[in-house]
């Protein structure tokens, strides 16, 4: 074969050459090489994704313990309420597990451990805010608001921090759980309690709205109510009655007992009615049974109770409930 190239190629190779220029050389491949600005953008977002990973986690962290905090506010007795903290426990350390060994999450475990410990500090605080509510809702509602609060505080709070702190989380972690896990065992118990409180108030401030009754709350002069109690005939609400003792005193006697109650009238056959204004204060043998006052249609019975006889006039009494101002009955409910 002749080695010499041909007419063909020699053409080809001189076309498009202008006389007395070298032949055009081939066009130049592209560099697949990584160029320095290529090299600057993978820096700068390695740090973001690092972090875009660790807040996943956490957020991950947060809505798993949802459940476990539902099972908790549901325990009736400590050995529940603990069980359900350890499944907590649980599913933060699986969490952490799957997300570093499946995932390979920079420092995961600490990651997670974090945000469990910020979730348990968060949970708490968020419930005595509930219980301030009239009605927090039910115990599902409740953990749902709290859980998924408490999730995402938590995320944000780890972000923060492992943007911050870097290598050094593990460190934070250890610091996180001692500080979150402690006040949120110890602290949870008695936010919980204030909520149940507030639930039950609910549920009695509804009950006894179907009744019909109008709530009034009459505020005597020294004198504080301490508590109420619903008074049931074949278990249909007829009235309520708010015990008053004196103020400022710790362990003070109840004094004084005002019933809520349907319209009421002082028998001149059998008591003597001594008429006030807006009240009547009905006595026996000179000794004062009740003072009786209507409030729109409402009647108001105030009665001494054996030790507060003679505690406070009767005329006192008798003004406080004729100018008494209608309540809700959340509020009355939730007394003591």
């Amino acid at each position: 074969m002749d080695p010499r190239p041909t007419a063909e190629a020699t053409a080809g190779a001189t076309a498009g050459a202008a006389p007395g220029q070298p032949p055009a050389q081939p066009p130049a491949q592209p560099r697949t090489a990584t160029t320095a600005p290529d090299a600057a953008v993978g820096a700068a977002t390695e740090p973001l994704a690092r972090l875009a990973a660790q807040g996943l986690v956490a957020l991950l962290v947060g809505l798993q313990l949802v459940l476990p905090l539902r099972g908790a506010i549901g325990s009736d007795t400590y050995g529940g309420y603990y069980g359900w903290v350890g499944i907590g426990i649980a599913v933060t350390v699986v969490v952490g597990l799957v997300a570093r060994l499946v995932l390979a999450v920079p420092h995961a475990l600490a990651v997670a451990a974090t945000a469990a410990a910020v979730y348990l500090f968060c949970c708490p605080i968020l419930l005595w805010l509930l219980a301030g509510l009239e009605d927090p809702g039910s115990d599902g509602e409740v953990a749902l608001i709290v859980g998924t609060t408490s999730a995402a505080l938590a995320t944000l709070v780890v972000v923060g921090v492992a943007a911050r702190v870097g290598e050094a989380l593990a460190v934070v972690a250890l610091i996180s759980c001692v500080v979150g896990f402690g006040f949120g065992v110890s602290a949870g118990e008695p936010a919980w309690s204030a909520v149940r409180d507030a639930q039950e108030a609910a549920e009695r401030a509804a009950e006894i709205e179907e009744s019909g009754l109008s709530a009034y709350l009459p505020e005597i002069e020294g004198m504080d109510p301490e508590f109420s109690t619903i008074s049931r005939t074949d278990g249909v609400v007829t009235g309520v009655s708010l015990a008053y003792s004196r103020s400022g005193e710790m362990f003070a006697s109840t004094l004084l007992y005002v019933d809520i109650t349907g319209a009421q009238e002082c028998d001149p056959e059998l008591y003597e009615c001594e008429q006030g204004d807006g009240y009547v204060v009905v006595s026996r043998d000179g000794e004062v049974d009740s003072i009786i006052a209507t409030v729109d249609g409402q009647g108001l019975v105030a009665t001494y109770s054996s030790s507060g006889s003679g505690a406070i006039a009767p005329d006192e009494v008798g003004a406080a409930l004729a100018g008494a101002e209608e309540s809700d009955w959340v509020t009355i409910a939730g007394l003591g």
